[in-house]
């Protein structure tokens, strides 16, 4: 029996940890050596002790070898000295955190707050996704220099001051991020949505005043373009499921294909509201003010598209980081 062929679940879990924390072009180098290291330090002291339990060995070694945040630094021999490296991993958590947080929630208000108050859809837009980049560049200076400062002037930092243990170790990865499921329900919402828009224009559950059906999207959105691109995005989206279902994990090609298709569709909405009426005439004409009626269905619709466009692209890449946090 050689050390090679012998494993453990907490040994995966713990190179499983230290490799996500690396450049992906160092991952499978350095956990094959660190996998084969811990697996020959456990031979090596059960063959010096034979009645002890295998268990207990791995685990003992594994302790020895510490938190693996720690040991992840010393592979990659980076310098971090703005924010030293005791404090680092607590520092970058607390702005990954608070700009997740803060900025989409304070760009949404802003981008509502603008389009609300009768601005042109573009600088709403462009506004919006400003005060979020300004947001973010803001949490990270201030937390950045809060750190700067209790490190120079040697406060204690009473965060995380807890040990690190074995029990602290992160699950194992699942191999297959993106199977049948995601497939399935992918397909199926985009299906539903192709089929709605030829239904909404013949069978309608709308009805004007001579009782004949009223399509809820404009007609002329067919005969114009802007429908038909819908559908072509659409269905461009199918491909991208199964690209996303035949590549099975958030690698950055599959995560890139996603954000794109995600943003196209917010600005291709976005741009039917703004370029044509997206509301049938026969629908608003129920209102008793089809003006307002049609006005206050602009604004809900741009704020509905822009929100599933910075969803679509959060999802992503959430989904993308998490997949890289936990992959070997």
């Amino acid at each position: 029996m050689t050390a090679t062929t012998t494993t453990h679940p907490l040994v995966e879990r713990y190179v499983a940890a230290v490799a996500a924390r690396l450049p992906a072009d160092q991952r499978t180098d350095v956990a094959d050596e660190l996998r084969g290291s811990i697996l020959d330090s456990v031979e090596d002291r059960l063959d010096h002790d034979p009645v002890a339990d295998r268990d207990a060995v791995v685990r003992e070694v594994l302790t020895d070898l510490g938190d693996p945040a720690a040991l992840a630094r010393s592979y990659t021999g980076a310098t971090r000295f703005v924010v030293g490296p005791d404090h680092y991993d607590t520092w970058l958590g607390l702005v990954v955190a608070i700009t997740a947080t803060a900025a989409p929630i304070t760009a949404l208000v802003t981008l509502i707050t603008r389009i609300w108050a009768e601005d042109p859809y573009p600088e709403a837009i462009l506004g919006s996704i400003w005060t979020g980049l300004t947001v973010a560049i803001h949490v990270a200076f201030w937390v950045t220099l809060t750190f700067w400062i209790i490190e120079r002037t040697g406060t204690e930092l009473d965060l995380e001051h807890e040990e690190w243990t074995l029990d602290r170790l992160p699950p194992l990865p699942e191999r297959r991020a993106l199977g049948l499921k995601e497939l399935v329900g992918g397909i199926g919402f985009i299906a539903i949505v192709l089929a709605w828009l030829p239904w909404q224009h013949f069978r309608s559950p709308v009805d004007d005043a001579a009782g004949d059906r009223v399509p809820i999207l404009d007609p002329a959105l067919w005969s114009s373009g802007w429908l038909w691109a819908l559908v072509a995005l659409l269905l461009a989206e199918i491909g991208v499921e199964v690209y996303k279902f035949r590549v099975g994990n958030w690698t950055g090609a599959v995560t890139a294909v996603v954000v794109l298709t995600n943003v196209a569709f917010g600005v291709l909405v976005v741009a039917m509201v703004t370029s044509h009426q997206l509301v049938s005439e026969g629908l608003l004409g129920r209102a008793s003010d089809p003006a307002a009626a049609d006005t206050i269905v602009d604004r809900i619709v741009v704020v509905v598209a822009v929100l599933v466009s910075i969803m679509g692209v959060w999802e992503a890449v959430t989904g993308h980081r998490k997949h890289r946090s936990r992959e070997l």
